[in-house]
């Protein structure tokens, strides 16, 4: 009910003044014809692609990025009950555009929203090294954060300079923010 709640402000303070399309938990009221399929890669070819360590990660049910990708291994990505999940970490589902425009609107100065300017300046900072050091605990690997949100770094890089922040996404997909050009940016596969 807690989450539910926060959607729901979400929902009133985010995407409906920038009038997107994007929820955690899909409603029934999108047609299936607006969504796309999603094709899972095997297990075998993901793991070749990621480091050993973010492998382990996955695998290993005491680890946190096991805890935080948690998804029953027989749902089946492409039903109304999966969609239904309201697992941010896992089940965001909208338009490509829609994540595009949020970014373009923290890189163009969030007037729509009202964004304070010090929380954008914030957000443009440098990064700030986690607790665990230079390698994420999560993630186990370099990562560079700031406020929540990725920053580019050596062996990440997006945007045009270290202003930039984002976060990526299940399966390759990503936006992110630049303000040193006022773009917002997002890429989304439909294969896992």
């Amino acid at each position: 009910r807690h989450m539910r709640n926060h959607l729901h402000r979400a929902a009133e303070e985010i995407a409906a003044p920038l009038g997107i399309r994007f929820y955690l938990g899909l409603p029934d009221t999108v047609p299936d014809e607006r969504l796309a399929t999603v094709y899972r890669t095997s297990l075998v070819k993901a793991a070749l692609t990621r480091p050993l360590l973010e492998n382990l990660g996955m695998l290993w049910p005491r680890a946190l990025l096991h805890r935080a990708t948690l998804i029953p291994a027989d749902a089946d990505p492409n039903t109304r009950r999966t969609w239904a999940i309201e697992q941010p970490s896992y089940n965001g589902i909208g338009e490509v555009r829609a994540v595009a425009r949020v970014y373009s609107e923290f890189a163009t100065g969030g007037s729509v929203l009202d964004l304070d300017s010090a929380t954008l300046a914030e957000l443009a900072g440098p990064p700030e090294l986690p607790d665990s050091g230079r390698v994420d605990y999560l993630l186990r690997e370099p990562s560079w954060f700031r406020l929540g949100l990725f920053k580019p770094g050596r062996g990440f890089w997006f945007g045009s300079t270290v202003r930039s922040y984002g976060h990526p996404g299940l399966g390759g997909s990503m936006g992110f923010a630049d303000p040193e050009l006022g773009l917002g940016f997002a890429y989304a596969p439909n294969r896992l």
